[in-house]
């Protein structure tokens, strides 16, 4: 279901990235997928404990954590700078995302996308928005 969402929104440039992912994601084995989900989890209540602890999005700690979640994206995709901070954006437009961060902290999806969109400019040099 999301990729016929991804191909509709960004078009049929996105299909190599479709590709990819499902070429690394069958080369994963199911240990792998767990290590996975639990390395998104552990990001996601760090990054919402330093979000209830009033950190910016460009504080240290939260962009270190933002370095492990692009580790983590990268496991199934490499994207660019722009396509990092569009991955954030639709943590905040597509409702079953949202859900899933905003279960953690009302203002999660918001934070991390803000979070990814730092990260995307300042390290990600090589693929500038």
């Amino acid at each position: 279901r999301y990729e016929t969402e991804i191909l509709e929104r960004f078009g049929a440039r996105a299909q190599p990235d479709i590709d990819e992912s499902w070429a690394r994601i069958r080369q994963m084995s199911k240990n792998d997928a767990i290590a996975v989900n639990r390395s998104y989890t552990d990001v996601e209540v760090a990054l919402t404990q330093l979000l209830q602890a009033d950190r910016n999005v460009d504080d240290p700690e939260v962009q270190a954590l933002i370095a492990v979640h692009y580790a983590i994206v990268c496991r199934f995709w490499t994207p660019t700078a722009q396509a990092y901070a569009g991955l954030g954006e639709m943590y905040v437009s597509h409702p079953d995302f949202r859900a899933r961060y905003d279960a953690l902290d009302k203002g999660l999806a918001a934070f991390l996308r803000d979070a990814m969109t730092v990260h995307a400019l300042e390290r990600l040099t090589q693929n500038r928005l």
